[in-house]
């Protein structure tokens, strides 16, 4: 291994045992060499560190923990001894396809404003599928607004922007989307259009075991995003902003009176704080607006609503919105 390798492999694991040798053996053999692959340990109870003892590669780095202190502390742990220009995040149970590395390297090295990349991935196991997110900085900084749009086994970025910004203990389990929330204004991001990993969905992962809290710190996240843009916060309380956000509980007809009126402040504000691009953050407003329409019209078990409820709601539209309602109402009855 060489003393300072292109990219350092941040690779965190804990009770891998199923997993971990087809995970590493997709990162030695990845068509870019010159990378140290960092191994770090969180106290497994299973075979896990077994197995990766069986590897003799001279680049992988195993560090055994001594206390059970988390992801977050690993993740950290790992960027504060890592070597490499470039920082790479893999996790214990994910397959890197060959070229992964090479064309992430080939695209922040000729691309030095970039300071993070992720990919598109393939899901496989419980759930198979494709995820594509946004390319762009542009369309990244606004959806993150409303979703994390990055696979975290995906993103490389330099060592530089992760040892300035840490991952922050108070949002665990949605740490990664903490964090590209604070990168977005420190440089530009982007995805690559292109499939480079295999992201495994089972029963036993953070996002399948932890979905509500996961949804919750979200929901925090999205609100300090949206705070960026200076909107009036005693009309519009955090408690306010939050419960509407996360559309998980009753709500009344002045309240989703009052949201709607949230939605075209911050779309006004934005026009001169610029915080956020114009068409690509309006693209996003315009969907967070109809995905609470369409809740609300067609979704009778979504909340205690009646039919005289709804009509007050839907005389607090706009024309555009209304003509979306009655259009959504012709799709639906279609259905049946």
């Amino acid at each position: 291994m060489q003393i300072h390798p292109k990219i350092s492999v941040l690779l965190p694991v804990y009770n891998c045992e199923l997993y971990i040798k087809e995970t590493i053996d997709s990162v030695l053999n990845q068509t870019f060499a010159d990378f140290e692959l960092i191994v770090i340990d969180d106290c497994s109870t299973d075979q896990t560190v077994s197995v990766i003892k069986e590897f003799s590669d001279t680049r992988i780095r195993l560090i055994e923990k001594q206390v059970n202190s988390g992801l977050i502390n690993s993740l950290n742990l790992g960027i504060s001894i890592a070597k490499g220009e470039y920082i790479a995040r893999m996790d214990g149970d994910d397959i890197c396809l060959p070229e992964r590395f090479a064309k992430q390297v080939a695209f922040l090295d000729n691309n030095p404003n970039i300071i993070l990349c992720g990919t598109a991935y393939q899901t496989f196991g419980a759930i198979e599928k494709v995820i594509r997110h946004p390319l762009s900085h542009k369309k990244i900084a606004a959806q993150l607004c409303v979703h994390s749009v990055f696979g975290h086994p995906t993103v490389m970025g330099k060592k530089a922007i992760f040892e300035q910004h840490n991952y922050n203990d108070d949002f665990k389990n949605v740490e990664d989307y903490e964090l590209w929330s604070r990168l977005i204004f420190e440089g530009e991001v982007a995805n690559l259009d292109e499939i480079l990993l295999f992201y495994r969905v089972h029963e036993n992962q953070v996002s399948t075991i932890h979905n509500d809290v996961q949804q919750q710190r979200s929901i925090d996240i999205r609100l300090s995003l949206f705070k960026k843009i200076g909107y009036d916060v005693i009309l519009f309380s955090d408690a306010f902003v939050k419960k509407m956000l996360y559309l998980g509980t009753y709500f009344t007809v002045a309240e989703f009176s009052l949201f709607l009126k949230w939605l075209k402040e911050i779309s006004a504000l934005n026009q001169t704080t610029k915080v956020y691009a114009a068409p690509e953050f309006e693209n996003v407003l315009t969907g967070l607006r109809r995905d609470l329409i369409y809740r609300i019209f067609f979704h009778s078990n979504f909340c205690k609503i009646d039919k005289q409820w709804r009509i007050q709601a839907f005389n607090k539209l706009s024309f555009s919105d209304k003509v979306y309602v009655l259009k959504l109402k012709i799709k639906e009855k279609s259905k049946f």
